[in-house]
Order: structure tokens, then sequence, then C-alpha cells
């Protein structure tokens, strides 16, 4: 009889380690995935592409370059329809028919208004300093243009006429209310103004503290909150509209390091917050609890998508991660070309610097995205990248 050989249990556990990732190969070779999936990337501009915004239609995507210009895409099958010309912009908003398109410039001072269909130039407002807010009333019947030289202006869409200009010290924010009929403005000044737009006039004002980064109403439009600092820390401030009065203050820490983006919920239930201690801080408005911390890469951004069941998070070190906002579970995890090279040259980069005066990091930069935005249905998810291309995904169910 045959002598049958028995595994040595070194030999068992290699076994075991060679069938458990054949395993997961065959899962990911032949089970359909429920990541979003790469739709198409396509080359954007001649430079990298700052950002990138849906139509509120979802039929045009609009991306804004270093090379000055802004062009007008059709995220189906990535046909260039429209380039348009504005140099080193820092803004740019769809109407809410998605018929026209503003956008506003950094060092021009100047804010256009396009009409989509054509590419027609309608109007140019000029500022004296730079272009830090822009947005369309809900009906698409105005548009407000925030600069640096602490003015507003107010334009009617319709024949390119400025109907007033009202004044708020280095404003940072602007926002219309839901039945437009307010704008409130929020500037470094610490403090948040509300106007009524049929005659310009100042209603109320509000002391948010220090400076104010972004101002916003809730879907009801009886409530105002504002972002930005106060008393040292940063705060996000709800306001009941209709008296000023202050309902509630959010204090939020990010372990004594600087928050500087703050992203609202759709339905304005959830606050988060990213800091320079690379963490994102999901925070319920009701009562200020906070809801979840994150861990991100460095210098990481936040958008929740328009349903609110997600949060996308981009980072400058090359990933792009989604989280699903009902159980805080990470769904998706996309890492840019050359990033693991990056991620690994960052941890040795201070060994060789001091020991031998070497500096990888010379003239290095890693794939990363600029912007990440969701259509308004949310099925797709766009990117900006620094590699002058325009990434598209297609979330899956």
């Amino acid at each position: 009889m045959r002598k049958v050989r028995s595994w040595s249990p070194k030999k068992k556990v290699a076994a075991a380690i060679v069938a458990f990732f054949a395993a997961c190969f065959l899962w990911a070779l032949f089970v359909p995935a429920r990541n979003p999936k790469l739709v198409r990337k396509w080359k954007g501009h001649a430079d990298r592409v700052y950002f990138v915004a849906f139509s509120p239609d979802g039929h045009l995507l609009a991306s804004a370059g270093n090379d000055g210009t802004v062009k007008l895409w059709r995220p189906d099958n990535g046909k260039l329809l429209k380039t348009l010309k504005h140099a080193d912009l820092n803004c740019l908003a769809f109407s809410p028919d998605s018929r026209f398109l503003a956008t506003g410039s950094n060092s021009e001072g100047t804010t256009k208004l396009w009409q989509v269909r054509d590419g027609k130039l309608l109007q140019t407002l000029r500022h004296y300093a730079r272009v830090i807010s822009i947005a369309f009333s809900p009906d698409g019947h105005l548009l407000a243009s925030a600069s640096h030289d602490d003015t507003i202006k107010l334009l009617r869409v319709s024949d390119g006429t400025l109907l007033r200009r009202l004044e708020h010290d280095r404003v940072n924010s602007i926002a219309f209310s839901p039945d437009g009929r307010l704008l409130a403005s929020g500037g470094k000044d610490g403090v948040v103004r509300l106007w009524r737009l049929s005659d310009g006039k100042l209603l109320r004002t509000l002391r948010h503290g220090n400076w104010v980064s972004k101002v916003t109403f809730l879907p009801n439009g009886r409530f105002l909150a504002s972002a930005g600092s106060s008393s040292g820390s940063k705060s996000v401030k709800l306001w009941r509209v209709a008296d000023g009065k202050l309902i509630r203050t959010l204090e939020i820490e990010h372990n004594g390091e600087a928050v500087y983006i703050v992203a609202f919920s759709p339905d304005r239930h959830l606050v988060a917050s990213v800091g320079f201690d690379y963490t994102t801080r999901l925070w319920r408005v009701s009562d200020g609890k906070l809801v979840r911390l994150l861990r991100c890469g460095s210098a990481p951004d936040a958008a929740f998508s328009p349903d609110g069941r997600f949060l996308v998070l981009w980072n400058d070190d090359g990933t792009v991660e989604l989280w699903r906002v009902a159980d805080w579970q990470r769904v998706w995890r996309w890492v840019a070309s050359g990033a693991t090279l990056y991620r690994w040259v960052q941890r040795i980069e201070p060994f060789l610097h001091r020991r031998l005066g070497i500096s990888l990091f010379h003239g290095l930069e890693p794939l990363h995205a600029c912007s990440v935005t969701f259509s308004p249905d949310g099925r797709y998810l766009a990117a900006s990248m620094s590699d002058e291309m325009i990434y598209l995904w297609r979330l899956q169910k």
C-alpha cells in the first residue's frame, strides 16, 4: 500500500493563505462590482482643472482650468460643446433652469454672465478686488456677485441690468433664501447681514464672532446657519430668520488645529468639518453632538450627495473616498496613479533629507482630485484632476 504523506503545519498554513487569496481573486473577477464604476476620463484643459460642476438638469458638465477657460461638456459622451474665456477663475454657478452660467475671477475682479445655449457673453460685472462668491436666486431672475471690494452686486438676468449694490466688509459668502425674498451675507468682519431684495434694505445684523466663512438657509427658510470663528474657536450658529434670535451654537473642535472646510448636508441636519488634523468630523446640528470622526489623508475636502446618503472626501495625497451616511461605512476608495509611491517617498523624505541632504519632493506631485461633485440625480461623480484630466464615475445601486 502506498504511504500517504501528510503536510507539515507550516505547509498547511501556507496552503490556506494561497487558497484565501485565490478566492479573493476569483471573487473580484466574477462578482459584479457594487462600487462606482469609471465611465470615462478625458483631457479637459491645457493645464490643471480646478473645479467641475453639473448643470441642474444634469445635461452639462462645466470645468474651469488654469488655462483661463471654462469648458462645457456633455457628460454622457465627453463631447466638448463650448469654450468660454475667463482668466483665473475662483467660482462658477449655473442658473436653476440651466440656461445661464456665471463665472467669477480672482485677478480680474469680474463676474461674467454667459448664455449656455450659444456661449454668448451677456454681461460683465466689474469689481475692484477678487470675486469670492456668486449665486443665482431660486427663480433664476437675479444673480448676486460678492467681492472683497466690500460689495455685493445684484444683476437682473433677463436684461443684464445692475439693480443695486449692497455693502459688506470683506464679504466671504452669500446665500438666497428658499423663497428668493432675502439675501444673507457673511464676512471677515464676523457679521451676518440679512437683506430684503425688493428694496435692498438691511433688515438684520447678526454677530457671529471674529469672521464668517459660510452662510446658508435651511430648506424651510425659517432658519439661517452661519459657519466661522468665534472666541478663538470654529463654530456653526443657527439663527431664527424672523427675529434674528440665536437658537444654537455648535462649537467645532479639531484637536486645536484650524478648520478650513465646513459643508452642510442637503437637509442641513448634519455639518461636516474638515481640519488640518487630517480628520473630517460630522456633527448633528440639532444638539451639537459629534456623530462620527473620519480619518483622512492630507488636505481633505468634502461634499454630500444631493440626497444626503453619501459623503465624498478627496485629498491631495491622491485618494477619493465615498462614505455611506446611514452607517458611516466606507463603500469605495479610489487611489490615483503614483499616489502609493508618493506616500512611500513622504515617509522616507525626512530621513534622507536629514542624513544625506537629499530632497525627493523637488518637482514631485501626485495625481490628485482638485474638486469632486455629484450629478443632480446622484448617479454620477465627476472629478477634476491635477493632470488636466476629468474623470466620471457611475455610482452602482
